[in-house]
């Protein structure tokens, strides 16, 4: 009830203080100068003036800002889907964008999803607290069980005037390796060089272990899945977790 009380007599002022302004202008009958004297633009006093010649003092009280006419909202069907999703899989805002966008043709910014978040409760997840170090994985037995695949950079020193980067991709079992080099560093190379890898392996691949570099990105991921093949990610802060092609680059 305070906070009720306070916003009326706020209101109430606000409503004092504008016809305070009108009352100046008939006595001066120069609009700059009470503008000026009294620190609000012409248009705004054009427009308080008309309020109150077509409504009185019920034209001067304070009027919501939003839009008359909204153009687009989302549909209650595609927020259902959203809180679905964020609920059983955990995605982030960008990472749900994407989903979204790929595998059910509409588009939300991570911003808007942002609020969805909020309004349904599904704030983003905070972690606290030291990383732990990660668990070594045992080593796989059958060829194209796990690769690891990383991208180095060429130094100009090496190749003169043009940059080049070299992927490498090792096989954890057999310690089978497969290298290309190409001119950029991008999606493309690296879905190039996934099939130039599964060209020349003799056996089907499982996996797929990287870094979080831009070029193993959720594009990358996707064109996995498409072949059947999963995408793992090392830890970040852990590039002994791909060591075998670490130490090969």
């Amino acid at each position: 009830m305070a906070g009720t009380r306070t916003a009326s007599l706020s209101a109430e002022k606000k409503v004092k203080q504008r016809a305070r302004i009108l009352a100046h202008y008939e006595v001066t009958k120069n609009v700059s100068a009470t503008c000026r004297y009294f620190g609000i633009s012409r248009t705004t006093f054009y427009q308080w003036r008309q309020r109150f010649e077509a409504e009185g003092v019920a034209g001067l009280r304070a009027r919501s800002s939003r839009p008359t006419m909204i153009h687009f909202q989302i549909p209650p069907e595609v927020i259902a889907l959203v809180c679905q999703v964020r609920r059983e899989r955990g995605y982030g805002a960008p990472r749900l964008s994407l989903i979204l966008q790929r595998y059910h043709q509409v588009y939300i910014s991570p911003t808007t999803l942002l609020k969805i978040f909020r309004q349904h409760g599904l704030r983003e997840r905070t972690w606290k607290g030291a990383r732990r170090p990660p668990k070594r994985q045992p080593l796989p037995r059958h060829v194209g069980e796990r690769l690891q695949v990383d991208v180095k950079f060429v130094p100009r020193r090496i190749t003169g005037a043009r940059q080049f980067y070299q992927f490498t991709a090792i096989d954890e079992a057999t310690r089978f390796r497969v290298r290309r080099v190409y001119d950029q560093n991008s999606t493309t190379s690296a879905r190039a060089f996934l099939e130039e890898v599964r060209r020349v392996l003799p056996v089907a691949i499982k996996s797929i272990q990287t870094d979080h570099g831009s070029e193993f990105g959720w594009d990358f991921t996707w064109h996995l899945r498409d072949v059947g093949i999963t995408h793992a990610r090392i830890p970040r802060g852990h590039p002994q977790s791909n060591g075998k092609v670490e130490r090969s680059n």
